[in-house]
């Protein structure tokens, strides 16, 4: 099944989640590797490349 694209503002409102779940997988003893393939990696990965191309927009901070 695709998945829907997500705004730049979905993706910063869902940080807090993201970073929820990583905290949780390495809790779990998750490998890198594995939690390179998941959603919310995915994510964190589009909206800091995003951020990183889009000079105007003022860093995120993150926690």
């Amino acid at each position: 099944m695709a998945q829907a694209k997500l705004t730049i503002g979905e993706l910063e409102a869902g940080y807090p989640l993201y970073c929820k779940a990583l905290r949780r997988l390495l809790k779990e003893g998750r490998s890198v590797d594995d939690i390179k393939k998941t959603v919310c990696w995915g994510h964190l990965e589009t909206l800091t490349a995003a951020c990183q191309a889009d000079t105007k927009r003022p860093p995120i901070c993150w926690h």
